[in-house]
């Protein structure tokens, strides 16, 4: 018998302690109660809306890892060829060299952590949306409270746009997935719904983005910084439309519309342009000036989704390496190949080059004049910290000693940093803002930039909204400077900044340099990993990983050399295999170049 979610519904079971079919609600928040008693008040409906909110995944908090996925507190881009897991039992690298199937993977069944299911998390998380929206009308308004008609409707837009964004989970990993659109128990016949197509799964994440937006306040107060908004409702729609005109979901080798993939329509890349066009025609978000405290200021003008996290220095201790972070072995977690260093430019006379193309670039030199967002990204042999002046970061070499700050492990000696305070020290208590950006208006830029390339070329205003894609690229290299002040050192103390992308350059070339800036600008943001595939950039370019590798010569001065340090990557791979257990009894077709899909390959 066909069943979508009784295995799903068992584990919700589990993981949220119900105690009756249907109450599938936080234990942390509601305890064991039923759904008539948290829907008979507004405190306890509140608390079951945060778990909604909790369900959001979070890559950034201490003991919390991107569906537990690489359980060691890896992002989810080290699963690319841009980023290198630091703990040998993480399950990036089972990932990286290719040891893991439809039966035994991070994204179906987790590693060690229960939560790195996917498909039943996501599920499960739908349910509860649709739980609080079928119950929220059953909860009796309190003027004490402050719950009235006005904050109810607000509440269900919030679970509104928490469903879409689980349905984005599911759709981005997957492709198309069955639509569940009311809580479910096992008697249910919508359990044995099949996979919607693609565009379907679209088209429904965005009539949930537009009945959301209709509900949701522009704002909330300070005091509750990271509910949805209606701008983060149109953003949401710009990322998925995005990811719906491009090559993995838009192929016109394969144009109809199908689980894998949606219809395909050139014109899809106007649609995309016009939801970020919506978003920047708001006029309510901009640019972060300082690009050395984007990443730990609460209140920020560029943010437009975001979890909020409790004050701390976790990041600091997790991503820095000993004797610059506090935790022994167990930093330094999140590292840098070659491939990711080589796609920052190098500035000479004012001009950025691909540093293969600059006159001046010395690979045996190589942290001289480079995008300012190298040095708030990435600790390197010679960086600056508070805690450590001049970083230690080398493999033994001539004279037989290495760097006192190299981590133990699958070390490559660049070192993600994006995220922490390089002014605080570690030794002292510290209270820093990490909250896990989803969504901030750069990204929408760039898909803008991207959308608009690909409808009207780089610099054609098509839309009318006074802005061409170049337009957009260059407010991002604009904001791109080297600070002053407090944070001068950790720049070396650099001006200026990165110069406007040339003008002249065709479609073909401003797609290669869009998406060069897109992976440098949204690095580590949980971008990479889905935008490679939705690119459909090519196996060969994902196998082909490389490390910078440092080591002393005996005057104490560097040689380095750039090491090959290959990676596995199939066609296959673009999407994420359903589990087969469940691909069995629901008779499922599996993804494409898959055990029991009707298509070899998804080229």
């Amino acid at each position: 018998m066909k069943n979508i979610l009784l295995i799903l519904y068992a584990f919700s079971l589990l993981m949220l302690s119900s105690c009756t079919d249907e109450g599938l609600l936080e234990k942390a928040d509601t305890g064991d109660l039923t759904k008539e008693i948290v829907y008979s008040n507004i405190t306890l409906a509140d608390k079951a809306l945060n778990a909604l909110y909790a369900r959001v995944r979070n890559v950034h908090k201490t003991g919390i890892n991107d569906y537990g996925a690489f359980s060691a507190g890896a992002y989810l881009d080290m699963a690319t060829v841009y980023g290198q897991p630091h703990m040998n039992w993480s399950s990036a690298i089972a990932f990286n060299n290719g040891s893991w199937d439809a039966n035994n993977c991070w994204f179906n069944r987790g590693i060690n952590i229960v939560d790195g299911r996917i498909w039943p998390v996501n599920y499960a998380a739908i349910r509860n949306a649709w739980q609080f929206i079928e119950n929220i009308d059953n909860v009796p308004y309190d003027q004490e409270y402050g719950y009235g008609e006005t904050e109810k409707n607000q509440k269900k837009g919030e679970a509104l746009f928490l469903m879409a964004w689980y349905y984005h989970e599911l759709v981005s990993f997957y492709g198309g997935v069955p639509l569940i659109k009311s809580s479910l128990t096992t008697t249910d016949e919508e359990l044995n719904k099949p996979r919607n197509t693609y565009d379907e799964c679209v088209d429904y994440i965005l009539e949930l983005c537009d009945q959301a937006h209709g509900l949701l306040p522009d704002d909330w107060p300070n005091n509750q910084l990271g509910r949805v908004t209606k701008g983060a409702c149109l953003a949401l729609k710009s990322r998925v439309l995005l990811y719906a005109a491009s090559p993995l979901f838009n192929n016109s080798n394969r144009p109809d519309d199908s689980p894998f993939r949606g219809k395909y329509d050139q014109n899809k890349w106007r649609l995309a342009a016009e939801a970020a066009a919506d978003v920047i025609r708001l006029g309510k978000y901009g640019l972060w000036e300082d690009i050395s405290t984007l990443f730990i200021q609460s209140t920020n003008k560029e943010v437009i989704f975001q979890r909020m996290n409790e004050l701390g220095k976790a990041m600091e201790n997790q991503d820095n390496p000993p004797r610059v972070g506090n935790n022994g072995g167990n930093v330094g977690r999140n590292q840098v190949t070659y491939n990711m260093f080589k796609l920052y430019k190098h500035i000479d006379g004012g001009v950025a080059y691909d540093q293969d193309k600059s006159p001046s670039f010395d690979l045996q030199d190589p942290f001289k004049n480079l995008d300012p967002r190298f040095y708030r990204d990435i600790i390197y042999n010679g960086s600056n910290t508070k805690r450590v002046k001049g970083v230690q970061l080398w493999e033994p070499g001539e004279d037989g000693t290495k760097g006192a700050s190299v981590t133990t492990n699958n070390c490559s000696f660049l070192i993600v940093q994006k995220f922490t305070d390089v002014d605080v020290d570690k030794t002292k208590p510290a209270a820093v803002h990490h909250n896990m950006i989803y969504i901030r208006y750069a990204e929408i830029l760039l898909n803008y930039a991207e959308a608009m390339n690909e409808a009207f070329g780089p610099e054609v205003d098509g839309l009318g909204v006074g802005l061409t894609a170049l337009d957009a690229v260059n407010l991002i290299r604009r904001r791109t400077t080297y600070p002053t002040g407090t944070y001068a050192i950790y720049y070396q103390n650099y001006t200026g900044g990165m110069p406007d992308m040339p003008t002249g350059l065709s479609k073909e070339e401003f797609r290669k340099e869009i998406r060069q800036e897109r992976k440098v600008e949204l690095c580590f943001e949980r971008h990479l990993f889905f935008d490679l595939r939705r690119w459909k950039e090519s196996p060969e370019s994902q196998r082909n990983c490389q490390w910078l590798v440092p080591s002393r010569n005996n005057d104490k001065s560097f040689t380095y050399k750039i090491v090959d340090k290959p990676r596995a990557f199939e066609t296959s791979w673009y999407l994420m295999p359903i589990d087969e257990k469940q691909v069995i009894i629901n008779e499922y077709d599996q993804n494409p170049g898959w055990f029991r899909s009707s298509e070899t390959d998804n080229n």
